[in-house]
């Protein structure tokens, strides 16, 4: 994916200079300032992403049997990244540290034995736009066990504005969300 970014002042000072610039030229001048954010791959159980796009678009492949943990840490720091989360065993994922820390991600849980998020209740937007799948992991009859196997912390209205879709197989007793807000969390 390309991104044009440039500095204004520098684009609207360009453009004083070639008043009469057509579209072409326009184009090559933002040409420029491109930058190429190449998704990456990571395979592991701890996972640190610690800055401003650090992560963007990553996919993250969590090694079964053991617990894995994200924490992304900064804006825009795990935004569209997809977390594979390891089968038999729990997913932390910690959203902070900057606006859209986990906007837009994706988290396939369904074979893990737990699934937790805590989103930072300050960040604008840090768990925007999420869809989880929560583990589908069948309880015996006789397990005495009723803690739910998906929690999800901090929600509010600064951090989570537009939606948050969960699917929980195992129905929505299974799924805990704690926060002052949440009217764009939608359950199925």
């Amino acid at each position: 994916q390309l991104l044009c970014h440039y500095k204004r002042s520098m684009l609207s000072s360009t453009i004083q200079i070639m008043p009469h610039s057509s579209l072409l030229s326009l184009l090559w001048l933002c040409s420029q300032y491109l930058v190429i954010i190449e998704s990456k791959a990571w395979y592991g159980s701890a996972f640190v992403c610690s800055g401003r796009n650090i992560c963007f678009e990553d996919q993250f492949h969590c090694n079964d049997g053991y617990p894995c943990y994200l924490d992304c840490n900064g804006a825009n720091s795990c935004q569209h990244a997809v977390v594979t989360c390891p089968a038999n065993s729990s997913c932390v994922i910690n959203c902070r540290g900057g606006y859209d820390a986990c906007k837009n991600m994706i988290f396939l849980a369904r074979h893990s034995s737990s699934l937790s998020i805590t989103c930072d209740v300050a960040e604008d937007e840090a768990c925007d736009e999420q869809i989880l799948y929560c583990p589908d992991t069948e309880r015996a009859d006789d397990d005495d066990d009723d803690a739910p196997t998906t929690t999800i912390t901090g929600i509010t209205p600064i951090n989570l504005k537009s939606y948050m879709k969960i699917f929980a197989v195992q129905g929505l007793n299974d799924v805990q969300i704690s926060g002052n807000y949440l009217m764009n969390a939608e359950l199925y």
